[in-house]
This record gives structure tokens, sequence and C-alpha cells, in this order.
């Protein structure tokens, strides 16, 4: 989408991350990351927050040359206590308890000293040779409990074209895109994330599509007043078509891979009937229940024959209508009855509904 002077300058959000909030900025060069660091340094610096930037030696020289404040010299803001960069010794040792150690230290010391909050920018592709991909990301989830108790600020830089962003993208409950702070609605609990260890690779295009998507909410936002109404009643719709818009900006297989991320039952049926697609837990699911077929090119009546005729007329409702539904059903299975809340989302196909989306979840009983 086009965006307006106006609009830019109203949704430019770096300003809007908070105490105890773990955001990761993406970039796509060394360039857009200095001046991503200079940004939140400046920000840091007017808040009366000390600034910690975690790095190497080589990346922390190379930020010198670059990161300013205004009338003060990062040397300047060295020597007041106002940043302190952190070196990660070649020949030290950093196993993830240490890491984590060193981190809440990090926010006792500055608040120790009067700071009323730690800003800590943390250069991910410096820490990379301390520790594999899968131990860095087991301990950017684990941070998200430090910085919820912690008063710190933590943003973690990722190069853009890191094979393995969507892994990082479910570690961090907000992200920047493009300088823009944007809900992470992929976001998985520590506790989830250390169930599934997987990396979901994504095409050079993801980041620019999720882009889209947040500016598409946010000039939503933008709205005369009379609209404000209408769009209370879409947010929750809106949030469910985001989580699809941005699975189908992948490929087919990363598709595949971005629903089974996720810890809800998901299909996709055609107007048939036909299972088209499913994640894991879904298949699992009816799996457990002793179906013997594919799943996948099979008709969801047939698998699970316990669903009422008012959930196959959901299904065409959404076929016809091309709106989304959500509703909470009984169903028996096995004896015992099981609340499902049930969201269906037509994939539109121009202004027709070719398949429709399902994601189920077991709710306690109201």
């Amino acid at each position: 989408m086009s965006l307006t002077p106006d609009l830019i300058r109203a949704n430019m959000s770096l300003e809007e991350i908070e105490t105890h909030d773990h955001v990761a900025l993406f970039y796509a060069d060394d360039d857009e990351r200095d001046r991503q660091s200079a940004r939140l340094c400046s920000i840091g610096y007017e808040r009366g927050e000390q600034i910690v930037l975690l790095a190497t030696p080589d990346v922390l020289e190379g930020l010198r040359r670059h990161l300013t404040i205004p009338g003060r010299s990062l040397a300047e803001l060295e020597a007041g206590g106002n940043l302190r960069a952190v070196l990660f010794d070649e020949g030290e040792s950093y196993d993830e308890e240490k890491a984590l150690l060193l981190l809440e230290k990090l926010v006792h010391d500055g608040v120790a000293k009067g700071f009323p909050a730690v800003r800590i920018i943390t250069y991910a592709s410096s820490l990379a040779r301390w520790w594999d991909m899968k131990a860095l990301l087991r301990i950017e989830s684990l941070c998200n409990e430090i910085f919820e108790e912690t008063a710190a600020v933590s943003v973690c830089l990722w190069q853009a074209n890191e094979p393995m962003v969507m892994s990082v993208v479910a570690r961090h409950p907000f992200l920047v895109v493009r300088g823009f702070l944007c809900s992470n609605y992929f976001y998985m609990a520590p506790a989830d994330v250390a169930k599934d260890e997987r990396a979901i690779p994504v095409g050079p295009a993801f980041l620019d599509r999720l882009l889209d998507i947040q500016m598409n909410e946010l000039s939503l936002k933008q709205q005369d007043e009379r609209m404000k109404e209408v769009n209370c009643r879409l947010a929750d719709e809106m949030e469910q078509r985001q989580k699809v818009e941005w699975a189908l900006v992948l490929s087919e297989n990363n598709y595949r891979n971005a629903l089974n991320a996720m810890a809800d039952m998901v299909h996709v049926i055609d107007r048939e009937g036909k299972v088209v697609l499913a994640n894991h837990v879904f298949i699992d699911k009816v799996k457990q229940l002793g179906y013997p077929g594919n799943v996948i090119g099979d008709r969801l009546s047939d698998m699970l024959p316990y669903l009422c005729q008012e959930n196959l007329e959901d299904n065409e409702r959404v076929f016809n209508t091309g709106c989304s539904l959500k509703k909470e059903e009984m169903v028996r299975i096995a004896g015992h009855d099981i609340c499902i809340e049930v969201r269906k989302i037509p994939v539109m196909n121009g202004p027709s509904a070719y398949n429709v989306l399902t994601i189920a979840r077991e709710v306690e009983q109201r």
C-alpha cells in the first residue's frame, strides 16, 4: 500500500517500545542497522534510561563510527554511565545459564545506579559465534520472563535474510519491521517453544508483506471516528486473517510449516468438503480418534462423523458469504462432551471463497 507522509510520521513507532517489551528488530544491511541503533539509543537517552550494547569488539567499533546522539558522543555517554558496552570476549565461554545471569545483573546494576530502566540492545549476529542458532533462540525465549519481571527494555537486532527468521519471530512478543512496531501474532511462550525447535525458513518478501499487513491495520486506525465501532467488530477477524495472510506469503512448504507451528487444530477444506491441508495437531487428533485414512484428500464428514449437521452448514455459509465465523459448540467424543471454540475463515480468490480454513481449540465449559 502507499504510505502518505502523514501516516509515516504518525506511525514510525520505535518511540512506542516500553519497559518490559522484548522486541526483534529486522534490518536489511549494516547502514539500516546503524540508523535504527542510533534512534534506539537517542530515545533511551531522552527517557533517562541506561543503554547497554551487547556486541563483539568488531561490531561495536563499527557502531562507534555511526551512532551519535545530538550533542553527546558515545565516549561521553560511556564516561557518564548513560551507555555501557558489554564486549563478549573471544576466549570466554558463555553457556545459557551464564547468559541469563548476565542479563539479570546488567538490569540490576543499572537500576541500582538510579536509572528508571535499562535499555538492552543486542546484535544477534555477533552472538551467534558463541551459540548455535537453537541455543541462541532458546536464550531469546527464556529472556522474556526476565524482561517481564525487571525494569528492562530489550531490542534484539537480526539480519532480515536470516534463514530461520520465523523461528526468531516466534521468540519475541513484538517486532520492528522497516521502523514500524508490530504486534507479533506468531509469538510462542517459552514452554511452547521448547516443544517445537523446528526452523521455518522464509522468502525475501516476508518482511515487506509483514509490514504491509501491519500498515493496513494502522491505516484503518486513522479513519474517521464514525468507523471506530465497525473497526472494533472487525478487530477479532483481522487478527485471524493476519495469521492466515502471514502464512500465505510463504511458499506452500513454508505455509505448512507455519501452520504446524500453531498449537491449535487447523485444517483447510475445499468446496467438496475434502481436507486439502492440515497441521500436525489436527492430524494427530484425528488419528487418536481411530480414523485409518490419510486425512489429506478425505472428506471431513467421513473422518469426523460425530460433527453435527450445523457444523457442515457453517462451512457452506462461509463459502457462500465469504465472511468469517466464530462460535463455540459441544462435541461428544468417546463418551465425553467437549466444548470447542471454532473459527472459520474464507480463503478468497477474487470475490469468491475457494477454501475454508478452520482453527479449533478445546475450551473450558462456561
